[in-house]
């Protein structure tokens, strides 16, 4: 019996510890599933952490509280490879601290100063350091930024340390800061003040030369703010700088462009020109900064008001030599007017009037050049036709001829002007003394036109012909048309004669002549 029941309990040990022992290893499957589930998620832990670093364009290593290099993204490796010779100075394993240290070239100081920021951030003195620094090679510069910074978890001493390429910000601004300097040079060689104005806050900004053309300094002035401008401006001109301003803001003006007076430290007025233009504007379209410069033209103003009194003093002069010289002919006219009255002789009191219609010629002329405003140059269609009616008014028959124009109206130099009168005078004389005689009506056109620079003038009768004998290039057809000749020739032009139904007299030259 006691043998039955020991085996019986033997028996029942035995399924205990089998079930036991089924269990256990459940529980150690389990638990190894589970550690390797946590292997795993630590693995792909670590190579998404690797991935983000890889995918850093800056230079990262982590080190230890030592200093050792326990870990670098793809970008501190590729730098390395890039870089040959310091290749194996700067791969994990390494003691970055002691790199560092013992650093040469050109850069070692700078090596130096990041050593020690290292130091101070692993002692914790510090959680982030800091170091911007060249690191050029003989192709190529380069800039650095060096930071170290501590991990947040204070149970863990490492530090990541990284190297960020600013080199093309180095670049640009090298660029900027000589852009930078060539403005100021060129402003300072210009010697103009400066400003910039907010139109919705009133606040004004004045360099050192804008107080200098009023005689002040900026700290005299200071504060400044819009009423500064308001304050020395003169009045007059205070109303006109608003006005402009104005319609600079509603577009109509490209530039606000502006010449007043501003009160000087000493007392007296000087001329200032302001120009600006808003390079700033509100999101509901109202002007926010206008910024332009300030540049004293007191000199420049007084040396206009001087040519001003010389050229009025000048168009004085040369009215008063006009009119002396209109009075001279118009004696001469006189006088020639009086020496055929005491003639008999038909021929020589018709060559007195020819002499006469010439010298009216010249005064036409200066009566037309005295009212032009510049004294150089005279309207064609003024002066032709009142000089064509002046020549006709002085014959017996003028009232049965009927003139007609067809001159183009343009502004004809003195000289030029001067040739055609005399020419007209000539061919005009001419028609009212031989192409109508027997005749109770008889008609003249007088026409100008231009093409091209190219000027042609025509003088046309519809009287009796003029003969074949008489020509410009016969020496027997009398001094007159010797005289046209002569006239057209310093034109540089030509004329020609057309004869049938009356005679047409053609005359072409260059009106820049």
């Amino acid at each position: 019996m006691l043998l039955w029941i020991w085996h019986r309990k033997y028996r029942l040990l035995a399924i205990d510890l089998r079930q036991l022992n089924v269990e256990l290893e459940g529980r150690v499957a389990d638990r190894t599933s589970e550690l390797k589930k946590s292997i795993d998620h630590i693995k792909e832990s670590e190579q998404f952490f690797q991935s983000s670093l890889d995918g850093l364009l800056s230079c990262i290593a982590i080190i230890d509280e030592k200093g050792k290099i326990v870990q670098t993204n793809k970008s501190w490796k590729d730098f390395a490879n890039n870089n040959g010779t310091v290749s194996d100075l700067v791969s994990e394993g390494v003691n970055y601290i002691q790199v560092c240290e013992h650093a040469t070239g050109d850069n070692s100081e700078e090596a130096k100063i990041f050593e020690e920021g290292i130091k101070q951030v692993l002692r914790s003195e510090k959680l982030t350091f800091s170091l911007e620094y060249p690191c050029h090679t003989p192709g190529i510069k380069r800039w650095f930024v060096g930071e170290v910074t501590r991990f947040p978890n204070d149970k863990v001493k490492n530090a990541i340390i990284s190297h960020m390429d600013i080199s093309k910000r180095k670049r640009t601004e090298e660029v900027v800061k000589t852009e930078r300097r060539r403005l100021a040079d060129v402003l300072e060689a210009t010697n103009v003040g400066i400003w910039e104005w907010n139109t919705q806050t009133g606040e004004t900004l004045f360099n050192e030369r804008w107080a200098e053309i009023i005689g002040y300094t900026l700290e005299e002035i200071s504060p400044v703010s819009i009423e500064t401008w308001t304050k020395f401006c003169h009045l007059d001109d205070l109303k006109v700088s608003n006005e402009l301003l104005e319609k600079h803001f509603n577009g109509e003006l490209e530039y606000y462009d502006c010449e007043t007076r501003m009160r000087h430290k000493n007392g007296n007025w000087i001329w200032v020109h302001d120009r600006g233009k808003v390079s700033t504007w509100t999101d509901d379209g109202k002007p926010l900064i206008l910024s332009g410069t300030h540049q004293e033209i007191t000199g420049r103003k007084q040396a206009e008001e001087q040519i001003k009194n010389l050229l009025q003093q000048k168009e004085i002069l040369l009215k008063e030599v006009h009119h002396r010289i209109r009075n001279n002919m118009s004696t001469i006219k006189g006088l020639l007017s009086l020496q055929s009255r005491t003639l008999n002789n038909a021929e020589a009191k018709m060559a007195l009037k020819e002499a006469q219609n010439r010298v009216e010629s010249m005064l036409v002329l200066y009566d037309k050049l005295f009212l032009s405003s510049d004294f150089q140059n005279v309207s064609s269609r003024q002066y032709f036709e009142t000089l064509i009616d002046e020549i006709i008014k002085n014959f017996f028959n003028k009232d049965i001829v009927s003139v007609t124009y067809e001159i183009k109206d343009v502004m004809l130099g003195a000289k030029i002007i001067f040739n055609l009168g005399l020419i007209i005078n000539e061919l005009i004389t001419n028609t009212m003394k031989h192409a109508f005689v027997g005749k109770e009506l008889g008609k003249i056109n007088a026409s100008l036109s231009i093409d091209e620079g190219h000027a042609t003038m025509t003088i046309q009768d519809d009287g009796t012909e003029l003969p074949e004998s008489v020509s410009f290039e016969n020496p027997a057809s009398g001094f007159g048309f010797k005289l046209v000749s002569m006239l057209v020739n310093q034109l540089d032009g030509s004329i020609q004669i057309e004869r049938g139904n009356g005679t047409k007299f053609t005359i072409k030259f260059n009106i820049e002549t």
